[in-house]
């Protein structure tokens, strides 16, 4: 199974005086492949939730070679959020959404 997490990533945003002409949103996506990991253990679970932090920080425009402080900084947009929560909820895995919200921020220091 692969999740896809998509967000948002840009809006233009079109002054009042040019609004005949549409805004564009772009999305991109990056797969976070399950793998055979058991998500009904919380060791499955656990690498789960990284796979799905990477991707996210991916999609929202940082990476592994990126600051700590850059992914700390991305992990508090509503780009990453969304790019979370629709991938919890296609994935539909009650420990890999506990381990989220039990680590909320914490993702940065894993």
């Amino acid at each position: 199974m692969k999740i896809i997490l998509s967000a948002l990533a840009l809006t233009l945003a079109i002054p009042a005086a040019v609004q005949a002409a549409p805004a564009f949103e772009i999305t991109a996506s990056v797969a976070a492949r399950q793998g055979g990991l058991d998500l009904n253990s919380t060791t499955g679970a656990a690498l789960m939730l990284k796979r799905l932090d990477r991707a996210a920080l991916a999609v929202c425009g940082a990476s592994d070679f990126s600051l700590r402080e850059y992914q700390r900084a991305v992990r508090d947009t509503a780009c990453y959020g969304a790019a979370m929560d629709n991938a919890l909820a296609s994935l539909d895995a009650p420990l890999v959404s506990a381990a989220y919200r039990a680590h909320g921020a914490g993702l940065a220091s894993n």
